[in-house]
């Protein structure tokens, strides 16, 4: 069984140009901020390649989707005060993209969340 995923992975980067599908499942990750500091997973996307993201926080916090452009940091997405997020953020050029979470001043916040990039035409619209 095992060998027929590996072959079928191995036949669907042939047939999609012999590039691997980008983060195909995606990765839970659980961290615990320090009162005040934050965590941010960052990656490369492509033209119209999407990150699919969901995250709990259990205390408000803020969320965002950034980007630095020269010295310049441009915000797509934005939250400020939030516990929980689902959404998709779908890249208009390439870039280096990070998800961000800074946690409350006055103790710890507990994060979990998951991420995955998908390749474009992988998702209905």
């Amino acid at each position: 069984m095992l060998f027929r995923k590996q072959q079928r992975a191995l036949v669907a980067c042939l047939v999609f140009g012999g590039a691997p599908f980008v983060g195909a499942m995606p990765v839970h990750t659980d961290v615990v901020l320090q009162p005040g500091k934050f965590h941010e997973e960052c990656f490369r996307l492509a033209p119209q390649q999407r990150i699919q993201y969901n995250f709990k926080l259990d205390r408000p916090g803020e969320f965002n989707v950034h980007y630095h452009a020269g010295k310049e940091i441009i915000y797509p997405i934005r939250s400020v005060s939030v516990s929980e997020q689902k959404g998709d953020f779908v890249a208009p050029i390439a870039q280096e993209y990070c998800l961000m979470w800074t946690g409350v001043r006055d103790g710890t916040t507990r994060l979990g969340y998951e991420s995955v990039v998908v390749e474009p035409g992988l998702t209905k619209q």
